[in-house]
């Protein structure tokens, strides 16, 4: 690590959640600890409601989500709707309160976070699933709330951007409400492949390369289903019909290249696409408030730019 310029935030990071094991192995049993990093509880000026709600998905159980408004003039605002990362396995909807905050306030959108089920208790395609029918439970307005629905976004972060990602193309293939943009902060999205970055920053950097084959083994049960577009957005091949996206990335991070190969296709099939590596940062900087909220700030300031345009 000694060759890698990093921000003291997360160096600080780093030594105090390196020797965390979330896979534990036993008998030939998996045990996972849910634990996540202390987040400190803000509440931003500009939010003006938080809303806890739930829809209930097509299986009959009830998903938790949770509602940010800004304060705002405007009679109707745009819709983002976003997913919590966490390797599909951990994560909730206080993981990504605070960034949630950030991205309605530079947005002036309301966002809307989905709470999808966890692997391995729930597999592909349970999370997925969740993961679409609550973007179309967002966008049919239940709750009456004041949505423009002619600009909707898509978002998350590591396996929400994944999710989100999916999503998008989802929404296609099922000729479902129309994305305006993804949103996507260091997504996961392609799992047949090795990218160098995996080799480069693969241990130590708030994502190890093991650790992310264990996040797909736990999702995913199958392997032929790893070439899927739902599993890997990257390998949808009609990317000229996918919408407008960004992507916000961290400096050190095994996730970088498949990121950086998917907005150069994107910009070749005629897509209008954006990159950012923010430098000294590590996976799993966002909505971290006990360490990286300025660089939550910067983060959803540039998704936001993005997304208003």
């Amino acid at each position: 690590m000694t060759n890698f310029n990093l921000l003291q935030q997360s160096k600080n990071f780093i030594n105090d959640y390196s020797n965390t094991e979330i896979f534990t192995y036993h008998d030939g049993l998996v045990g996972i600890d849910r634990t996540l990093p202390k987040q400190r509880k803000i509440r931003l000026p500009q939010i003006d409601k938080i809303i806890n709600a739930s829809f209930m998905a097509s299986d009959g159980v009830t998903i938790a989500t949770r509602i940010y408004l800004p304060v705002t003039t405007k009679q109707k605002l745009p819709l983002i709707i976003y997913y919590h990362g966490g390797g599909w396995v951990i994560g909730d909807l206080d993981y990504m309160d605070g960034g949630c905050q950030y991205l309605a306030m530079h947005s002036e959108a309301i966002v809307i976070s989905i709470d999808y089920r966890l692997a391995p208790e729930h597999p592909y395609p349970i999370p997925q699933n969740d993961a679409y029918e609550g973007f179309l439970w967002a966008v049919e307005n239940h709750l009456q709330l004041p949505i423009d629905s002619t600009k909707v976004g898509v978002a998350g972060d590591s396996a929400g951007g994944n999710l989100a990602a999916a999503v998008a193309v989802r929404a296609l293939e099922e000729n479902g409400p129309k994305i305006h943009k993804q949103l996507l902060i260091y997504p996961a999205l392609d799992a047949t492949k090795i990218y160098p970055s995996y080799e480069e920053f693969g241990h130590g950097l708030g994502l190890d390369a093991d650790e992310m084959h264990q996040y797909y083994e736990h999702y995913v049960q199958k392997n032929e289903q790893l070439q899927h577009p739902y599993i890997s957005p990257k390998l949808f091949t009609q990317k000229e019909l996918l919408p407008e996206t960004i992507i916000v990335a961290a400096e050190y991070d095994v996730l970088n290249d498949e990121g950086i190969e998917y907005i150069n296709e994107l910009e070749q099939a005629g897509v209008v696409a954006e990159h950012f590596i923010l430098p000294g940062l590590i996976h799993s900087f966002f909505s971290k408030m006990n360490y990286f909220e300025q660089q939550t700030n910067d983060a959803t300031a540039l998704l936001a730019d993005f997304f208003r345009r």
